[in-house]
């Protein structure tokens, strides 16, 4: 079933989560409407880094993150 990029509602704590690690190498994309993964992340395998990620799922994760960032309390800096 497609992700309808329109219903997308990811927390605060998921994007923190998916950033830590030691190998952060990589893109953000969506599993889900409330759900990240992350692709393009081989470090040593870098031939396998080959996902493309549409504009439309970059721009949803981008807004995602912003309302997640101000859910979380970050005041809009105007």
């Amino acid at each position: 079933m497609p992700i309808d990029l329109s219903r997308v509602n990811i927390s605060l704590r998921q994007f923190q989560k998916i950033s830590s690690g030691t190998y952060n190498a990589g893109e953000v994309k969506l599993a889900s409407e409330t759900k990240l993964g992350k692709v393009n992340n081989h470090v040593s395998r870098l031939g396998q880094n080959v996902v493309p990620i549409s504009h439309e799922e970059v721009m949803a994760v981008k807004t995602a993150f912003v309302k997640a960032l101000a859910s979380g309390g970050v005041a809009d800096l105007k």
